[in-house]
């Protein structure tokens, strides 16, 4: 009998703690942990999980001590499992990361029927048919006043905006400026700024040149999987700059980038195979490569397959399908290309 009553009273007490997280106005708030990043999606371990619907907002915490945490971007529900919804990005300020605290909102009230003819309502009213529990999630990044949080600045803007404002700042060739603005979406886990920084201490634009911070900034980016930035630290890698050169590192590199669709990389792992650089020469490889990077319309890759056709590398002879290469490699404009078919 005692045992029963205890499971009673726990019961209560557990129902109770649910209610408190619930308004009078319909209003849930659940919490939970990241427990898997995988690219724009994440993964999170909550109670009730079958009963969120999707749409519901998800904001995230970094807790930096005790009763203590940094909000690290806002995101919304996309799915559930066993135990776990799965969520995709609205705004985020910094990357996700295992471990984080997820605060779930949403409503437990069926929404009302929107009967206004506007366009932007018909497409409200058409979601709540479909899911009566979706709320629409704001966009709140660059709506903060300035100011600090336990002494760290608000970001102004989002990491999307800074990247924007680089970009044009760059294309004036006002380098200061756009360091000014990668540096802060790098900060906040932008990939593209992160490899930016690294362009501008690459070559010295707007700074002192410093392979090492080049180096620094690539590899933050080449860490989200960043296939430019991947690809050039592989050219550090081969040509010794700011690190000992390595070969093994240098293919390594290439084939990633390679993998992730970038063309130069696609070309230049084929060039390593075609030569014998670092590894054991196979012109089949390299012609699957090079024919990677020609079928996103690279002019040298194209040139280079007409050349595996001509002359019977890594495949039969066959001079029609060379001159197939070469002509497409020339109305892009390769020289090598228009060289080869006026001497025909």
């Amino acid at each position: 009998m005692e045992f029963t009553k205890k499971i009673k009273i726990f019961i209560i007490i557990t129902a109770l703690l649910v209610m408190a997280n619930q308004s009078f106005s319909g209003q849930v708030s659940i919490t939970g942990k990241v427990t898997k990043v995988n690219n724009n999606t994440i993964t999170i371990e909550t109670i009730r999980a079958e009963t969120i619907p999707d749409g519901s907002r998800v904001d995230l915490f970094f807790e930096i001590s005790e009763g203590n945490s940094i909000e690290i971007g806002q995101w919304k529900v996309s799915g559930r499992g066993k135990g776990v919804i799965y969520a995709m990005p609205v705004d985020m300020i910094g990357p996700p990361q295992k471990g984080m605290t997820a605060k779930i909102s949403y409503s437990d009230k069926k929404a009302p029927v929107i009967t206004s003819s506007s366009p932007r309502n018909k497409a409200i009213q058409d979601t709540s048919r479909e899911n009566p529990y979706v709320e629409p999630v704001p966009e709140i990044r660059g709506k903060e006043p300035k100011g600090q949080l336990l002494g760290i600045p608000f970001p102004e803007k989002s990491a999307k905006e800074y990247a924007t404002e680089g970009d044009r700042y760059y294309y004036e060739k006002n380098y200061k400026m756009a360091i000014k603005e990668y540096e802060q979406c790098a900060r906040m886990g932008h990939s593209g700024c992160q490899r930016m920084l690294g362009y501008f201490y690459n070559n010295g634009f707007g700074v002192e040149k410093d392979l090492n911070k080049a180096r620094e900034f690539y590899e933050e980016s080449a860490r989200q999987n960043n296939a430019s930035a991947i690809y050039t630290l592989g050219l550090m890698y081969a040509n010794g700059e700011g690190v000992k050169k390595d070969m093994t590192k240098v293919h390594e590199l290439f084939l990633k980038s390679a993998g992730l669709g970038y063309p130069e990389a696609q070309f230049n792992f084929a060039v390593l195979y075609y030569n014998g650089l670092g590894v054991t020469q196979n012109k089949s490889t390299a012609l699957k490569w090079f024919k990677k990077a020609a079928d996103q319309n690279i002019p040298k890759a194209l040139y280079a397959v007409g050349q595996c056709h001509e002359f019977g590398f890594g495949t039969p002879k066959n001079m029609s399908k060379a001159k197939e290469y070469y002509k497409k490699a020339a109305e892009l404009g390769d020289k090598a290309a228009i060289k080869k078919l006026n001497a025909q």
